[in-house]
């Protein structure tokens, strides 16, 4: 019975410990969530005369963050075929 004071205030501690690192992680999250939200990727086709190649697009915003090529996403073009895109589609980037 004497130790029951001591006992309460060790779980007290550890209880208030706990709920502060949840706290801090919680809003540590929406934090970083609302930094990343205009954070994404796309894939899209870059065609020349004779080739495609799919890239990975990383856009920030409205800017693009990085470009880089899938592996073995080519294809050959034959010299009458027609990209069905539009071409706003085909130039547009992020945004």
């Amino acid at each position: 019975m004497k130790n029951t004071p001591i006992l309460i205030t060790i779980l007290l501690i550890i209880l208030i410990g706990i709920l502060t690192v949840l706290a801090v992680n919680v809003l540590g999250e929406e934090t970083s969530v609302k930094d990343h939200i205009n954070e994404y990727t796309y894939t899209k086709a870059i065609c020349t005369d004779s080739y495609c190649q799919d890239y990975v697009i990383a856009c920030k915003g409205l800017e693009i963050a990085n470009i880089e090529p899938i592996t073995g996403a080519v294809i050959d073009i034959n010299s009458n075929w027609e990209d069905p895109r539009t071409p706003e589609q085909i130039s547009t980037w992020c945004g």
